[in-house]
């Protein structure tokens, strides 16, 4: 086998050629959302748990839409389970035959990142390296029952997800990018035992809007979490319908039938904190940038003060 040695410091056009016309995307990292507090996924010594670039669930998208998403892996950081996807998106670089094994050499190296990196070491570049590199590669990392074994081991340690929306949406897009894994290392995954182990890793009001009719199927357990997501984000970001300042029983503040007194509503809007002139809140009237007239007698103030129509209208 040949002595690990540091790679030459320029390389041929060919190589690097062969470098630029590949997809060099880095393997995306499991990225915390910053806007709610989320624990980190569990970790193995190579990697996080299997990341997945990000998905937007907008409610009820169809099931080919995401589980058809592709394992491109350009790039091998050292984690078993993606040896194999990484190994086929490389082929086009190892079956052309236009690049030397010196060119092929110089790529795969380049590819090989993170623990890989650390645990093969740095080859000197040359024609015979390539083939002994390649035989240590799969030798090391080409166990395909290993890789399924590390994929559950993973799964494992995967903690539940708590109430908060952007941790749930992490902890589906690192469950359903296992699963595509497994499937891809040809594991069967539309057992009971996934199915109940996928719903665990839900809060329990998430599990209770799952229809048992959906349970018997983990594709139809995996489109009504991402359905009960987006209902979660449409909601999230839907406005409150208006409701009257005073009172809050009904819509629009200015023909509020409860709270009738100008002097009442205005101490309300003190007690509030409130704009006397745009009823706003954050400021005072004497900061208000609007130019409020009331509907009733055209003075400048808000309509729901007009003491003209006090006795009459409200």
């Amino acid at each position: 086998m040949a002595t690990p040695e540091a790679p030459p410091t320029i390389m041929g056009t060919e190589a690097d050629e062969a470098i630029n016309n590949t997809d060099t995307t880095e393997l995306s990292t499991m990225v915390t959302p910053k806007a709610e507090p989320v624990s980190p996924a569990s970790e193995t010594s190579a990697s996080p748990l299997p990341s997945l670039h990000d998905h937007d669930y907008d409610g009820e998208e169809s099931d080919e839409h995401f589980t058809s998403a592709p394992l491109n892996i350009t790039h091998f950081d050292g984690a078993y389970w993606n040896f194999k996807p990484f190994w086929e998106h490389f082929q086009s670089i190892h079956n052309n035959r236009t690049l030397s094994p010196s060119d092929k050499m110089y790529c795969l190296q380049a590819k090989c990142i993170g623990a890989a990196e650390q645990k093969l070491g740095k080859w000197k570049v040359t024609d015979e390296a390539y083939g002994e590199f390649v035989k240590l590669l799969h030798y090391t990392y080409g166990d395909n029952d290993l890789a399924v074994q590390k994929l559950y081991d993973s799964f494992d340690k995967l903690k539940p997800s708590s109430d908060y929306i952007n941790h749930i949406r992490l902890t589906a897009s690192q469950m359903d990018h296992f699963l595509k894994l497994l499937e891809y290392h040809g594991e069967s995954i539309d057992n009971g035992m996934i199915r109940q182990s996928y719903m665990n890793r839900f809060p329990e009001w998430v599990k209770d809007a799952i229809p048992q009719k959906a349970r018997g199927s983990i594709k139809t357990i995996q489109k009504a979490v991402r359905v009960q997501i987006g209902r979660l984000k449409r909601a999230a970001t839907r406005k409150p319908p208006p409701q009257c300042l005073f009172c809050g029983k009904h819509k629009y503040t200015s023909d509020c039938r409860n709270v009738r007194s100008v002097e009442e509503r205005l101490t309300l809007l003190h007690q509030r904190h409130r704009c006397l002139n745009c009823l706003g809140s954050n400021h005072f009237a004497r900061d208000c940038k609007k130019e409020v007239i009331c509907y009733h007698c055209k003075s400048n103030h808000n309509t729901a003060l007009c003491r003209s129509i006090e006795g009459d209208y409200f």
